[in-house]
């Protein structure tokens, strides 16, 4: 956990455009293994229909990372050959490293620019995903996955993609970022309940990196306690920005959501209308759903403006 409260300057430099664009973006498609994937600009998708490495009869995955990450970044390699391993699937990943990169910036400076760039980008792969829909591509057979400022790709996308009309089927948001995303001072375009048919979201690190907010159709809180929430293997207290132990329960919701990939019920959940009703009933319901890749098309939260309900995971689960 962290105090992510940003000086005022850092606002002012923010509103004046401190950040530097890049537009270096393209997607990267995998054909049975993570050697030599098939790379396209963002603008110029369609040979990715055209050259067949995205079947048009199977579902895609798009994955997107996060601010400061890649392809060669622990989650991107995990999620990714999990699913190549399947084999049933088309794998694309959404490579805005360039974008997502604190450069020499620093840490906040850093992220500030990545934040910024996330709308651009989303923007971007909603223009792109409707050129591959031209080429072939249904979108009923669409997935996005992203974790932190990638998960807000992933809403952005959805949602621009809504407002001319089409409706991607599902996204999959991990521990959505929170900084500029959350509060007075933020981008109010990002992970939400309209950005696909069915939109769950994973919460690891609420009022934390992520955001403290019900998000989706259907959100898991791991193994909350009400307020901070420190997920079991990851260290309590306060660490400098961006340390290992300060984002370990951030990490986490993409580490859970992997380990579901190739194997299905892993995490059984109770659903409640916030966490005191959860916590009153010891976590018991009549109905069993599963976080993670496999959950049931027709999950949905309960009918709650409480910001801690829906789905609550009770399984503890050391990492």
């Amino acid at each position: 956990m962290y105090d992510h409260t940003l000086p005022n300057l850092v606002w002012i430099l923010l509103i004046i455009g401190c950040t530097r664009y890049v537009d270096a973006a393209s997607l990267r498609c995998y054909n049975g293994s993570m050697d030599n994937p098939m790379i396209v600009p963002l603008d110029f998708p369609r040979p990715l229909i055209n050259n067949s490495c995205i079947e048009t009869n199977r579902v895609t995955k798009f994955f997107i990372s996060g601010f400061n990450r890649n392809v060669t970044s622990e989650e991107s390699i995990t999620i990714l050959s999990a699913y190549i391993k399947r084999g049933d699937v088309n794998v694309v990943y959404l490579d805005w490293a360039e974008e997502a990169t604190k450069e020499n910036l620093g840490t906040v400076l850093g992220y500030l620019k990545a934040a910024s760039n996330t709308q651009n980008i989303g923007f971007r792969f909603a223009a792109a995903l409707l050129n591959l829909r031209d080429g072939g591509l249904e979108f009923t057979k669409v997935h996005l996955v992203g974790h932190s400022l990638g998960a807000q790709i992933a809403g952005i996308t959805g949602n621009t993609l809504r407002d001319q009309g089409y409706v991607l089927q599902r996204a999959t948001c991990l521990d959505p970022a929170g900084p500029l995303y959350s509060g007075l001072i933020s981008f109010k375009n990002g992970v939400g309940p309209e950005c696909a048919k069915q939109v769950d979201v994973v919460h690891t690190d609420p009022g934390g990196y992520g955001i403290a907010a019900r998000a989706g159709t259907a959100d898991f809180w791991p193994n909350y306690q009400g307020g901070k929430t420190v997920q079991p293997g990851c260290p309590s207290g306060n660490y400098p920005l961006l340390s290992q132990e300060g984002l370990c329960s951030h990490v986490a919701a993409w580490m859970y959501f992997a380990e579901t990939i190739n194997d299905c019920n892993c995490f059984p959940s109770a659903s409640a209308p916030d966490y005191a009703t959860w916590l009153n009933t010891n976590g018991t319901t009549n109905s069993t759903i599963y976080m993670g890749e496999y959950i049931s098309p027709e999950a949905r939260g309960p009918d709650t403006e409480d910001d801690c309900g829906s789905k609550i995971n009770i399984q503890l689960h050391p990492m």
